[in-house]
């Protein structure tokens, strides 16, 4: 016969008592949607692409930008998302896994690539629900 217990994860120290306390989760976000990793894959592209970013989220404050048209019409990428504090991202569950270990209301630093050229913004983590 086998018995098998519960493991008690991070994740859920931190969901149990807001779901208890206001009856929904709220975790720790950017404010952003994300271009499906395969398609990054398919156009060599490591990181993850900014598919949109919601008005007034921290990606907006922090001048993070989705896919956009140039001067003459054409659709340019969304920023790229290369690198969480010293982590490399490389996909999307890179991206949600790091920032899940951090708390609403966190200041991070994202290395993105913009035009072929990367820099380090910073965003304080807000909550998303």
């Amino acid at each position: 016969r086998r018995h098998s217990f519960p493991t008690r994860r991070s994740s859920d120290l931190k969901i149990v008592p807001q779901l208890i306390s206001k009856g929904k989760i709220a975790r720790p976000g950017l404010g952003i949607s994300v271009v499906e990793d395969y398609l990054a894959k398919r156009m060599g592209i490591e990181g993850v692409i900014i598919g949109s970013v919601s008005l007034k989220g921290p990606a907006d404050k922090a001048g993070l930008l989705g896919p956009r048209r140039d001067a003459l019409g054409r659709l340019k990428l969304g920023d790229i998302i290369v690198g969480l504090n010293d982590e490399p991202i490389k996909n999307s569950e890179d991206l949600f896994s790091a920032i899940d270990r951090f708390n609403i209301g966190d200041t991070i630093r994202l290395k993105v690539e913009r035009d072929d050229r990367k820099r380090t913004i910073s965003l304080t983590l807000a909550a998303i629900e």
